[in-house]
């Protein structure tokens, strides 16, 4: 048990489609992040949040259905957690 800092940040890069991610705490929704930016220039979106986990909770970040994201050898897509302090 304890309080945990989640990060994450996505690029998108594309004309065709739209980006986004959603940070889950035991399939609940907890933040997203969203573009629908289509011109074609790279960008990357980032958020964040601080989370009271217990034993067994799970964290997890998905697509959006029909949404991408857009990635290669420079690794634009980033999901990192840390415990901020125990309970």
């Amino acid at each position: 048990s304890g309080v945990y800092f989640f990060r994450f940040t996505v690029g998108t890069e594309s004309e065709s489609f739209s980006s986004g991610a959603i940070l889950y705490k035991n399939k609940q929704q907890v933040i997203n992040i969203f573009t629908h930016d289509r011109n074609g220039k790279l960008r990357h979106y980032s958020s964040g949040a601080v989370l009271q986990l217990e034993k067994g909770d799970t964290v997890q970040l998905k697509l959006e259905t029909d949404y991408q994201i857009y990635d290669d050898e420079h690794n634009h897509n980033m999901f990192s957690g840390f415990m901020l302090f125990t309970m």
